[in-house]
């Protein structure tokens, strides 16, 4: 088997949460670089054959995350 990068961040709490959605989906998985620096970032490593299905249910997330970073005008876009 082997592995393939599926995402790398800076950042521990989008970390967390994509770990716990492939522990969800019993998609096995390796960090590199898990105790960060400044300079590299941690990279999550899936199998080849489980690359495509990974990637689909961490999209909403990696969205949702860049969209939230933006909205420093209105901190609760709900709410107008």
């Amino acid at each position: 088997m082997e592995l393939k990068k599926l995402i790398s961040t800076f950042d521990q709490g989008e970390l967390a949460v994509i770990k716990s959605i492939l522990d969800a989906e019993n998609i096995l998985f390796r960090v590199k670089g898990e105790n960060f620096s400044l300079v590299v970032p941690a990279s999550i490593m899936v199998n080849e054959e489980d690359l495509e299905r990974a990637k689909d249910l961490i999209k909403d997330i990696e969205s949702s995350l860049e969209s939230g970073s933006n909205s420093e005008d209105n901190p609760n876009p709900d709410v107008e």
